[in-house]
């Protein structure tokens, strides 16, 4: 009878020691939500205008970006001198891929340039342009209004006898309020910021080639 009484102990024990590792189970899914991927994705307005330069071939390269902002976590600032990542929402693709091809759709669309291909063609280019992220993140600092900032600097060169030569350079920087503190409202704004960014790049760029 002792020795039934001491298995029975044993097995409570195993059973209550389950039942803490299945509460256990179930309160750490509830503490660690799933990832969401998010893309950036614009839409140039308007129709295509006639080319101001119809014999350029415009190759837009890969953009460079901050070491700040080159991993897939968004971006938050918190403080003047505090920023943190948001681990469980990240960009699809690194993020200066996503602009890249921005870049590229917008000026295919504009009519700016006789053709725009991106740096995987093997088309010989008569201009480049390269673009480089300085800032990209969402400022959520306390006390202040919540903003999408996104700046640019963008590089345009010209093949001149194998060599190349700077024929514009500029760099954008655009605020965006936020409807919302987050993630989903960050890449509304994004979007919105890149959108006028690059109809000013457009306004600059059909001025340049003329």
């Amino acid at each position: 009878m002792k020795s039934s009484g001491f298995f029975s102990r044993i097995s409570l024990f195993y059973l209550v020691f389950l039942v803490f590792i299945l509460a256990s189970c179930i309160q750490f899914e509830r503490e660690y939500p799933e990832q969401v991927f998010h893309v950036i994705s614009i839409e140039r307005p308007g129709n295509m205008g006639r080319p101001v330069a119809p014999d350029i071939v415009l190759q837009v390269k890969r953009c460079m970006i901050s070491p700040r902002y080159k991993n897939n976590e968004l971006v938050y600032q918190i403080g003047k001198f505090n920023f943190e990542s948001d681990f469980y929402n990240k960009y699809f693709i690194p993020p200066q891929d996503m602009v890249s091809e921005e870049v590229t759709r917008w000026f295919q669309d504009s009519g700016v340039a006789g053709m725009v291909v991106d740096e995987r063609t093997l088309l010989k280019a008569t201009h480049a342009l390269t673009g480089s992220i300085k800032s990209l993140y969402g400022d959520y600092r306390d006390g202040e209004e919540s903003l999408a900032v996104m700046t640019i600097q963008f590089l345009v060169t010209r093949d001149n006898r194998g060599a190349n030569e700077v024929l514009f350079m500029n760099t954008y920087e655009e605020s965006v309020v936020l409807k919302d503190r987050n993630a989903e409202s960050l890449i509304t704004g994004l979007n919105a910021a890149l959108t006028r960014v690059l109809t000013r790049l457009e306004e600059d760029l059909r001025a340049a080639f003329r």
